[in-house]
């Protein structure tokens, strides 16, 4: 079997913006929407998984700063 691949001129950089991201993400389960009006593409999105537990509740750094506070023990009278 012999396929031919038309790729209209509006469609060819979302198309090569889909290689690009299929490249980069290499293996896994990859999941994205594209939305079409008329035969061309007009909005690409890319939808990342993120591990919430190594992105935000994991320690990235501790931070100690040293503060001085001044009483004033002085008795009025």
């Amino acid at each position: 079997m012999q396929y031919d691949l038309s790729i209209r001129n509006h469609n060819v950089q979302p198309h090569l913006d889909i290689e690009k991201d299929i490249k980069a993400h290499k293996d896994g389960l990859m999941t994205f929407t594209i939305r079409i009006n008329n035969g061309n593409i007009t909005d690409y999105n890319l939808m990342e998984v993120t591990n919430a537990r190594e992105e935000y509740l994991s320690l990235k750094r501790i931070t100690y700063s040293q503060y001085t506070i001044a009483h004033n023990n002085l008795k009025r009278g």
